[in-house]
């Protein structure tokens, strides 16, 4: 069950073939893009492919808390940003995200949007009365992409929205950006 919620979450399929007494074998597709291919797409040109390595973290250096309630989407979350290089902080909802944040600096959070205890959106709209929170970057992950969610978002003070489930490509350009262009409050 959380093999295929991984699975989907990257945008593949997984697939088993089992025999009765001999046992099973469970294979899966993703689809992963060429960096060196040459593509000329409206999606190609808005989110160029970036090198997928564990020294982007290096190169993008920040501190990153990760505020996500579902385990599955933990373990996604924490392996992307593996991949890049980066180590987040987890919290596993918006009140262990404001303790985080009153005690530690960071630069940037992945904010889930619907949490137990509290919001994301309640989380970030205490977050920017903290002192130490009117500049730190707050991107919210959420399925919901109405317009009426993104609203509530950005009018609660989050900086950027990523859709879940995010491909790699999403989450990399994000930290690209934020990682070079500070929040101005």
């Amino acid at each position: 069950m959380i093999s295929s919620r991984i699975i989907e979450a990257l945008g593949g399929n997984i697939f088993v073939s089992s025999l009765p007494g001999k046992g099973s074998c469970f294979f899966f597709t993703l689809e992963f893009e060429i960096p060196d291919a040459v593509e000329t797409s409206a999606t190609t040109l808005l989110n160029p492919p970036v090198k997928i390595d564990s020294e982007f973290a290096s190169r993008y250096p920040l501190k990153l808390l990760v505020a996500e309630d579902d385990v599955v989407n933990q373990v996604v979350i924490t392996e992307s940003l593996r991949v890049l290089g980066y180590r987040a902080t987890m919290a596993e909802n918006g009140k262990e995200a404001l303790e985080w944040v009153a005690r530690e600096h960071f630069d940037l959070i992945l904010m889930d949007v619907q949490m137990p205890e509290v919001s994301g959106i309640a989380a970030t709209e205490r977050i920017r009365k903290m002192p130490n929170g009117k500049k730190l970057i707050i991107i919210a992950l959420t399925a919901d992409s109405s317009v009426e969610n993104q609203r509530r978002c950005f009018d609660a003070g989050m900086d950027d929205f990523l859709m879940k489930p995010f491909n790699l490509a999403a989450l990399q350009n994000a930290l690209m950006k934020w990682s070079q262009k500070p929040r101005q409050d």
